[in-house]
């Protein structure tokens, strides 16, 4: 008789997220791993050790050179109050002789973080936890792991990181994540759109809502993002993702620009039946537009 009843449907409230609130959540957890990131230059792999010294030396303009040694990071950065290279070094040990001991992990963090990252809020990060507390530090690499960008490049006026990242953030803020991803209006293709004129983008489905993004003529990592989120309004996990996706579009994106600089300026130094630098001849090349293509 009991199943025979009618039962009352009840459903979970979705709480309103602002923009303001999902931006939060997004900063959260883009927050967290770079921490997550800084633990891992003193407890990863010598896999892992070329991809972090080349993170750490994208992710702050000002950043030069990031070397990883047996003993501690060392970071060069230009001074933004007095335009030159200063260098500061982060060990992986506190005291001296007999003293001397390992930091933990969460030691390490809080002492690089506000360096490599910018950020000066590290002890709240800490506690929300999101990195491998029981982590400890790998001491069986000797060599050192070094990624570093040409200084002339930073200080040239063309390589304006400010400029380029007000443009990212405005191009990638107008991209959907939650919307369909073929089509004219689709993610991928408003993404070549976005773009094109810097790049000939080809975006390729890897799986369900996942894509890898390659650039023709450049150096390119194995990148994937993921779209085609349900719609924000009804699933709140899919509006914090989606916004967690465009950061990482972002960082793709930024590291591409820097590549192309180094190109143009490159191609800058031949000029048609004039002499290089070298004293030699060279023709010039000349590049056609073209637009993106998606499979």
């Amino acid at each position: 008789l009991e199943k025979q009843l009618p039962r009352k449907e009840t459903t979970k409230a979705v709480p309103d997220l602002t923009p303001s609130k999902i931006t939060a959540m997004a900063t959260r957890k883009e927050e967290d791993y770079q921490i997550s990131n800084v633990g891992k230059l003193m407890t990863g792999t010598e896999t892992d050790m070329t991809t972090l010294t080349e993170y750490f030396r994208d992710l702050n303009p000002a950043t030069q050179k990031v070397n990883r040694s047996p003993d501690g990071i060392d970071v060069f950065y230009r001074n933004p109050n007095t335009n030159k290279i200063e260098t500061r070094s982060i060990s992986f040990y506190t005291g001296e002789g007999e003293n001397r001991k390992n930091k933990t992990v969460a030691q390490f963090i809080e002492s690089a973080s506000p360096l490599l990252t910018g950020n000066k809020n590290i002890r709240t990060i800490l506690k929300r936890g999101n990195y491998d507390k029981n982590a400890t530090f790998n001491d069986t690499l000797t060599k050192d792991y070094i990624a570093e960008v040409i200084v002339s490049e930073v200080v040239d006026k063309s390589l304006d990181m400010e400029v380029i990242d007000k443009d990212l953030n405005k191009k990638i803020d107008n991209l959907d994540f939650y919307d369909e991803d073929e089509g004219e209006e689709g993610l991928r293709n408003n993404i070549i759109k976005a773009f094109k004129d810097d790049f000939e983008l080809t975006i390729q489905a890897v799986g369900d809502d996942k894509f890898k993004i390659n650039a023709a003529g450049y150096d390119t990592p194995d990148f994937t993002f993921e779209g085609d989120f349900f719609d924000p309004l009804y699933n709140l996990g899919d509006r914090y993702e989606g916004e967690s996706e465009k950061v990482k579009l972002k960082r793709f994106m930024r590291a591409l620009y820097k590549q192309r600089f180094k190109k143009e300026k490159n191609k800058g130094k031949t000029n048609t039946g004039t002499e290089t630098e070298t004293g030699t001849e060279t023709e010039t090349e000349t590049e056609t537009e073209t637009g993106g293509t998606t499979r």
